[in-house]
């Protein structure tokens, strides 16, 4: 009976024992497992208004991207890309004044990017406010020399200005980077037109109409063409705004 009774003991230690280790196994293992993942945080809601205009941009509802990037701006008015953003919603709906507002304070927001300059350039340049327009364009030129398309709105600029020979040169070196460079084609042809150099004129515009695919500004080419056959020397036209409105591709030429 005392061997018995020993053995019985023994075998309730043991089993308390093992019980013991498996709780401390059990507790180690519930220790070095990593934590559930937290859930993941929604992006702040300013930047879902900005992705929400950029896609509105894409799809062309620009009245729509304003409303979105105008919820950025009262979130955060520091925001440089939302500015940048409106103001190109804002001269595709030909609001060009509101457009040079809002690329005015990109520029304050991000002083060394040519693109602000060129924009706001673009811009007084719809609105026939070309001397401001051109001092935009040089200071893009400044921050990058080698700009194509600095130069071809310095070009537009100085036509505007009536200074056809300077606007000539401009156009001269975008053609030295890009020979086909229809925009530049045209609006060299249509300025040595206005400079008096007919012969130049119609090798320029010969070179644009094997460029050129849109059939409106095929027409228009041709008749500038018809007025160097004629022989007439053009006057400076009326001031009436851009030849192709906000929503074309680009503004090309101001005659």
């Amino acid at each position: 009976m005392a061997i018995r009774t020993r053995c019985s003991n023994l075998k309730s230690i043991t089993l308390i024992l093992c019980a013991f280790i498996m709780t401390l196994s059990l507790s180690g293992n519930s220790t070095s497992q990593p934590p559930p993942p937290a859930a993941a945080k929604k992006p702040p809601q300013g930047q879902l208004h900005l992705d929400k205009a950029k896609r509105e941009l894409e799809r062309k509802q620009y009245a729509l991207a304003i409303r979105s990037l105008s919820a950025v701006i009262r979130s955060d008015p520091g925001s440089a890309e939302a500015h940048r953003l409106r103001g190109v919603a804002y001269e595709k709906l030909g609001l060009f004044k509101r457009a040079e507002e809002d690329f005015t304070r990109y520029i304050e927001r991000s002083p060394s990017d040519p693109n602000g300059y060129i924009m706001r350039g673009d811009t007084r340049n719809f609105e026939q406010e070309y001397g401001a327009a051109l001092e935009d364009y040089n200071a893009a030129l400044k921050l990058s020399p080698s700009s194509v398309t600095a130069y071809l709105g310095r070009g537009l600029a100085l036509a505007g200005l009536g200074k056809y020979d300077e606007a000539i040169k401009a156009y001269q070196w975008v053609l030295t980077k890009q020979p086909g460079n229809v925009e530049a084609l045209e609006n060299i042809g249509r300025a040595c037109m206005l400079a008096g150099r007919h012969l130049e004129a119609s090798t320029y515009l010969e070179r644009a109409l094997e460029h050129e695919t849109d059939p409106a500004w095929r027409s228009t080419i041709g008749k500038w063409k018809q007025e160097l056959v004629r022989d007439a020397t053009p006057e400076k036209p009326k001031a009436r705004g851009p030849s192709r409105g906000p929503t074309g591709d680009k503004t090309r030429s101001l005659w």
